[in-house]
């Protein structure tokens, strides 16, 4: 038995998926003679699409890829064996989706090739470092080089955004074949809420501005994939001062720091080790070499290659690290372990159970006690050179007096500063000292030593209700800010009087970023609510209202009534958010509260721009079924009698004023696309039309999000008439309809789109079971079923009345674990915004942000009780929603 032929057997007894793979190709001797090229060097891979689609194509291509890698590997017992194989054949699958996609764009769009623009693809991560795993996912970004208008249809932007998408599509999907590359898109500007796609101009413009260290520390891994390559190098060259910096940018280090204490907090060395973020894991390696680029790659340019591997050499020969050559190793014996992980199930995962050592042992033959060892040795000389590097070997201080101590006396970030900060829950140590620095040098500051004899004590008070909070290093930028504000004096005179309202005051602006904001550029606001030792308050409606007239009161100009109604919402928002916090009051309450504040708003610019007859305003959307969280959008559409320019140009004013930016943001962002025929109808449309439009044209979709519409404010008359017409139309359609078809499609392309994320995200919205499904389903069983008189406008009282209903009694178990499912994934969205100031969409399932949003909704047990609750709902989300619309059909069918 040659090594070929060993190596196939090995592979066969340690992977459940690599006997089915080798299915795929024709015979023995096309698998030897690409084993043996590969091992002989050369690693390039050819699909071949004739006779088949792309995707199966491409799908059939890589599990011949994983098969080849996998052989090729175990002869040689190295990783870096697969790298090209695994690399190259990433970087051919990702040129020929995009090939494909850009045909398709054109060809819908009615756009020739020749007219655009340069394009690149580029990899980042371990693609972009050509050190690619057997199932990795890819972070590419597609960048072009200008923006233009391709004729009057569309835009270079729109359509290189369409070709991402359907690149991604073709890449990702699953099919019966599986997948063939899970595509990540977040690592362009502002992650996954940005564009899809960048001109050069653009992603220049924006690391200028907003680039921080961990944009710097992704494109140190950048380089060309897919598209043209040469133009690909130049976007590469044009960032390359700002990745590497001459000069060493301050924060880099912190930064970095930040990523690994993270780690380390999560990481567990019970049975479990993972390769990839476990202490002295692949991850520890990868941060340390980039702390060394970002620091000396600006003047040493050999150190900046994409290769781990090779850098790590640079690092060795020029004297830069001592252990750089013994990180390399465990470099490589770790990823050998990682891929041994990942062969076995095709998984991207990364965890080893240590009760697997005997067998991972054998497949790098050697002995299990041998391989332990060395897998120690190999994870405490990372661990040592990372915590060194970054501070992290900090034993537990029992004394939390003397840490304090320790950092208030210190006079500059030294190692025992640093040490007893991260012992008292700090990860930032140079912020912390930077912001009692601040206090001590501000002259209406407790902390300055004029002012220190007659506060005496309270800068440990101060360090030590920051050390209390949720999100210490928070806590203290907001008591840097506050305590030493000459616009905050009686906030400061307060707190330095009374140490249970100043824990008080951090607790909520640390807890909610919102509430911190709003006490900084608001002092009056931070007066009242710290006298009223933080109590909150449900906004009255009607109180509200007089606030609001209060106000705007013999304000001039735009500018001042936009800043008047901008005071009055902060205000509410924040009274009703601590009370929120503080779990007196209910969910309903808060969302009914923010959707009257909103309702009062509108009514308000409508009558100061002039339009309350002729012209209604309805609401859709949370805002229709009062259901509005703390950021929630305005979905609106505009309806008159008669159009003509002064209600068009009343209306362009009524949204400039709603959308005007501020400091504290806008007062509100708006959604129109909810309106007739969505972006591509008229902004304000004739009540005729509008009633025309719902009775021949809408979808179902179109029809269903009706039963959410209410009269919001303006002409009254007009507005409920069209409230009542509207929702008459789309119920009775919904009742006589049996077609779903087309609802049920854009479901599910709903759920590919969560499904295909790189990494576990929380989309209550969106996922199946989620938000959108349980709306619908109420939706659809109130039309089929109870034929509503008068459509209750949130869904929480729909699913209440759905409950009550007789045809449904022995449903009404099932809806009340709907009715509690909604929520609770209500509250989740809501409470994203309110304590990390960021959609749930963007918010993982693991990691401090999750670990915040956890403890603060009550799960004491953190981010994997939250998770597994999430799970847990969408479980039942799922379920019901699957034995209701089969209710509603049979329904259906019997009408």
């Amino acid at each position: 038995m040659n090594d070929i032929e060993r190596a196939i057997e090995l592979c066969s007894s340690w992977s459940s998926v690599f006997p089915r793979y080798l299915s795929t190709f024709e015979n023995k001797d096309e698998l030897f003679h690409l084993v043996s090229e590969v091992l002989e060097g050369n690693a390039k891979t050819e699909v071949t699409t004739e006779g088949a689609s792309i995707m199966e194509s491409l799908r059939i291509a890589r599990r011949k890829v994983f098969c080849v890698a996998f052989i090729s590997e175990q002869v040689k017992n190295d990783a870096s064996a697969s790298f090209g194989l695994l690399t190259n054949a990433a970087e051919s699958f990702i040129s020929l989706a995009f090939s494909d996609a850009l045909r398709e764009s054109c060809n819908a769009l009615g756009v020739h090739p020749d007219d655009l623009c340069r394009f690149a693809v580029l990899g980042f991560g371990k693609l972009g470092a050509m050190e690619l795993n057997p199932s990795s996912d890819v972070d590419i970004m597609l960048v072009y080089e200008y923006d233009k208008e391709l004729g009057k249809k569309t835009s270079m932007h729109e359509l290189f955004a369409r070709a991402a998408r359907r690149a991604g599509f073709i890449l990702s999907t699953p099919t019966e074949l599986g997948f063939c590359l899970r595509t990540d898109f977040d690592l362009r500007p502002e992650g996954s809420t940005g564009p899809l796609c960048n001109s050069l101009e653009a992603l220049v413009s924006y690391y200028e501005s907003f680039g921080s260290p961990l944009d710097r520390l992704a494109w140190t891994r950048a380089r060309p994939v897919a598209g043209n390559k040469g133009f690909g190098e130049e976007v590469i060259r044009t960032l390359r001062p700002f990745v590497y910096p001459r000069t060493v940018v301050e924060g880099a280090l912190e930064a970095i720091s930040k990523v690994l204490g993270k780690l380390r907090k999560v990481a567990k060395d019970d049975c479990v080790f993972d390769v990839k973020t476990g202490y002295g894991g692949i991850r520890d390696i990868e941060l340390c070499l980039a702390a060394y680029q970002l620091i000396y790659g600006g003047r040493i340019e050999a150190i900046t290659s994409v290769s781990t591997v090779t850098a790590l050499s640079e690092l060795s020969r020029l004297g830069l690290l001592s252990e750089a050559r013994d990180l390399c190793e465990a470099y490589l014996f770790l990823r050998r372990i990682e891929h041994l992980v990942q062969y076995r199930d095709d998984r991207q995962i990364h965890a080893m159970r240590i009760g697997d050592a005997k067998k991972v042992a054998m497949m790098l033959g050697t002995q299990e006690t041998t391989f332990i060892e060395k897998l120690a040795n190999y994870r405490d000389i990372v661990s040592a050179v990372a915590d060194r590097l970054f501070g992290l070997g900090i034993c537990k201080m029992g004394n939390e007096n003397q840490a304090v101590d320790t950092i208030l006396k210190a006079s500059s970030p030294d190692g025992h500063f640093e040490k007893s900060a991260r012992a008292l829950g700090f990860h930032d140590a140079q912020k912390v000292f930077s912001c009692l620095q601040a206090l001590r040098n501000a002259p209406h500051s407790p902390l300055h030593p004029k002012n220190i004899g007659t506060h005496a004590g309270f800068d440990k008070i101060l360090v030590k209700a920051c050390c209390a909070c949720t999100d210490p290093d928070e806590a203290v930028a907001f008591a840097s800010r506050i305590m030493k504000s000459p616009h905050h004096k009686a906030v400061i005179e307060i707190c330095t009087k009374d140490e249970a309202i100043f824990s008080q005051l951090v607790f909520f602006a640390s807890q909610s970023p919102m509430i911190g904001r709003a006490l900084i550029h608001d002092p009056a606001l931070a007066s009242e609510i710290t006298l009223s030792g933080f109590k909150g308050a449900t906004p009255d409606n009607e109180k509200f209202k007089e606030r609001l007239d209060e106000q705007v009161k013999r304000k001039e100009g735009d500018e001042a009534f936009v800043y008047a109604l901008l005071r009055a919402k902060r205000h509410a928002l924040v009274f009703l958010a601590v009370k929120d916090i503080r779990g007196q009051v209910s969910d309903e309450e808060v969302q009914r509260s923010l959707s009257d504040c909103a309702d009062a708003i509108i009514a308000k610019v409508i009558e100061y721009v002039g339009l309350e007859k002729g012209l209604a305003i309805l609401g859709l959307g949370r805002l229709g079924g009062r259901e509005l969280g703390y950021n929630s959008d305005l979905d609106l559409v505009f309806v008159c009698e008669k159009k003509d320019e002064q209600v068009l140009e009343g209306v362009r004013r009524f949204l400039k004023i709603l959308t005007t930016p501020s400091t504290f943001g806008p007062l509100y962002q708006i959604d129109l696309r909810l309106r007739p025929s969505g972006t591509q109808g008229p902004l304000v449309v004739e009540a005729q039309q509008m009633a025309m439009f719902y009775q021949d044209l809408a979808s179902i979709p179109e029809l269903l999000g009706a039963t959410k519409m209410r009269f919001v404010a303006g002409d009254k008359r007009l507005g409920n008439q069209m409230v009542e017409n509207i929702k008459k139309i789309a119920n009775l359609r919904i009742k006589k309809c049996d077609d779903f078809t087309e609802l049920l499609r854009i479901r599910e392309l709903q759920h590919l789109q969560v499904a295909n994320k790189k990494s576990p995200t929380y989309n209550p919205k969106l996922e199946d079971g989620g938000m959108l499904d349980i709306e619908t389903i109420a939706r659809v069983l109130g039309a089929k079923k109870c034929g509503f008189r008068e459509v209750p406008e949130s869904t929480l009282d729909v699913l209440r009345v759905l409950k009550d209903e007789c045809k449904l009694i022995r449903f009404s178990g099932a809806i009340s674990s709907l009715e509690k499912t909604y929520r609770f994934l209500l509250k989740l969205s809501n409470w994203a915004f309110l304590v990390l100031d960021m959609p749930i969409s963007s918010v993982r399932a693991r990691g401090p942000k999750a670990q915040k949003l956890a403890l603060s909704m009550g799960f004491s047990d953190g981010e994997e009780a939250l998770w597994q609750k999430y799970q847990q709902a969408l479980s039942v989300g799922r379920e019901t929603f699957a034995m209701l619309f089969a209710e509603a059909m049979k329904v259906g069918s019997e009408t």
